[in-house]
């Protein structure tokens, strides 16, 4: 029994070059696209974020430094430093008011006091997981009649977009 070989697909190199062009067109608009919708996306976080905080008396800034010591619970001030990027006065000031309202306390080791480390209260643990409820129920909401293939994709592009972001940071370079 005698078969035939099998044909390769060959695409004439015009094709493929018209097909690059319009991948390129389409990205080139999606970013154009996106660069416009971003600002009006954090424009309208921002505003429902300091809703949800104002009934915590919080901040966006102080919400960030109870999150980072919640995530990194026992950090000295210099690691907080470093995730949040803030200065070493401006954290001190921010974590002194968490301090007062009882969100956050400082504790020294007998070995070695001059490391002061970080950790979040009782009271601030309940703070954070009641703004992460309020969150979680608005962002249920939005995403519950999305298929979980879109949910996966919006998740990934979104965190691809925080390290983007935190890169430019980093070296200091921005949109």
């Amino acid at each position: 029994m005698h078969t035939q070989p099998k044909k390769r697909l060959t695409y004439p190199m015009k094709q493929l070059r018209q097909s690059k062009q319009l991948i390129n067109r389409s990205t080139c608009s999606m970013a154009q696209r996106l660069s416009e919708v971003l600002p009006e996306l954090m424009e309208a976080y921002y505003k429902r974020a300091h809703a949800e905080l104002s009934s915590c008396h919080l901040t966006m800034q102080q919400l960030r430094a109870l999150e980072s010591v919640r995530h990194h619970d026992g950090c000295t001030m210099n690691e907080l430093v470093e995730a949040l990027g803030n200065s070493p006065s401006t954290l001190t000031s921010l974590v002194d008011r968490l301090i007062r309202y009882g969100l956050l306390a400082r504790h020294s080791r007998e070995a070695d006091r001059r490391t002061v480390r970080v950790t979040t209260t009782k009271k601030g643990r309940q703070t954070i997981r009641r703004i992460v409820a309020c969150r979680t129920k608005a962002l249920r909401t939005l995403f519950e009649t999305r298929h979980p293939a879109e949910q996966a994709a919006y998740l990934k592009i979104t965190r691809d977009l925080i390290d983007y972001l935190a890169v430019g940071r980093k070296h200091g370079t921005y949109m």
